[in-house]
């Protein structure tokens, strides 16, 4: 079993003037092929930290593509998103076949200068290169904007519970054991997704968020049921897909 990983992760405030170049992603973390698993091996607060450790222990190959991320900040120039694109899309391009299934770590709130949606679009153009039976997978923060796109082209989408952000490494966990069983048994998932008309904010740790929380770990445990993720969106992002969502994942038709 062999699964490719990637990610290309920012938190992108429109509102600010400064935008954010391959510069600030160097500076925080830009790594390619397998340094990106020397890094993250042994880190219990990445995704890519739990990917790895569920992965390992069930002896799931790694194909390691690249880990992009900068601390949020203003949207992200074309030039710098284009490198990370091609980086990223032309690595999954020459595993193309040989490949059980892609993880990506994306953030699901980035914008760039020139599109509203690009995790959407790495999605669609990864989608495009895999094709319709390899499952992709992806793990979003819990300010994501998660639009039509991104939904129609990734199998599942699970988010973080926590601000502070404290479940990144069991977020990879379970985004792997996912992936895990759909690949060996199979299954082709069903995600539903309901939008909400709303801008809220983002502590977890407070009413009537915590309760929240509590329910979607509660909604996990049925039967039938892979994930449960609420998303709260991120307002800073002015776009139109932004706002609030629910999201649930099963099995099959459910």
């Amino acid at each position: 079993m062999r699964v490719a990983v990637g990610s290309v992760w920012h938190e992108s405030n429109t509102f600010s003037p400064i935008k954010t170049d391959l510069k600030c992603f160097e500076e925080y973390e830009l790594l390619l092929d397998n340094h990106i698993i020397d890094y993250h091996r042994g880190r219990r607060n990445t995704e890519i930290g739990g990917i790895l450790e569920i992965t390992e222990n069930r002896h799931i190959e790694i194909i390691a593509t690249v880990s992009a991320s900068a601390i949020p900040s203003g949207p992200v120039t074309t030039v710098t998103f284009k490198f990370l694109e091609q980086n990223l899309l032309e690595r999954i391009q020459k595993i193309r076949g040989q490949i059980d299934g892609v993880l990506l770590v994306l953030h699901g709130a980035m914008v760039t200068e020139d599109l509203d949606d690009p995790e959407g679009y790495l999605l669609h153009r990864t989608r495009e290169i895999v094709g319709n039976t390899v499952p992709i997978g992806a793990t979003l923060d819990h300010h994501a904007n998660v639009s039509k796109k991104m939904v129609e082209n990734a199998d599942f989408l699970i988010g973080y519970r926590t601000h502070p952000h404290v479940d990144q490494g069991e977020v990879g966990q379970q985004a792997a054991k996912i992936m895990s069983f759909l690949i060996k048994n199979k299954v082709k998932p069903v995600m539903k997704i309901k939008k909400l008309p709303a801008l809220l904010p983002g502590e977890s740790s407070v009413e009537a968020r915590s309760k929240l929380v509590e329910r979607i770990k509660e909604l996990e445990k049925r039967e039938g049921i892979l994930s449960a993720s609420f998303f709260i969106g991120y307002s800073l992002a002015d776009i139109k897909e932004v706002g609030p969502c629910a999201i649930v994942v099963t099995k099959q038709d459910k």
